[in-house]
C-alpha cells in the first residue's frame, strides 16, 4: 500500500470512530471532535504526500491547510 494510501486508511478510521461517538451522549462530544481534528490532519498529510511532500509533524491544522493550497496553486 502506497504512503499516501496509508495516511488515508488512518484517517477512514477516525471518521468512523468520529461518527460512532457523535451518535452517543454529550459526554463522548469532545472524542468525537478529536478524532474528527485528527481526520482532517491525516487528510491533509495524505495529500502532501500524494503530491510527494514530507508532511511536518504538526498538529497544526492552518499550517498543514497552507501547504497544501500551495501545491494546488503550482
Amino acid at each position: 500500500m502506497s504512503e499516501h494510501n496509508d495516511w488515508l486508511f488512518k484517517a477512514k478510521s477516525d471518521l468512523k470512530s468520529a461518527k460512532k461517538l457523535s451518535k452517543d451522549d454529550d459526554e463522548t462530544l469532545d472524542t468525537a471532535a478529536y478524532h474528527t481534528q485528527q481526520c482532517v490532519e491525516k487528510t491533509l498529510k495524505a495529500f502532501l504526500v500524494f503530491n510527494n511532500r514530507v508532511p511536518p509533524r504538526t498538529h497544526d491544522l492552518e499550517k498543514l491547510l497552507e501547504l497544501c493550497v500551495v501545491l494546488i496553486y503550482l
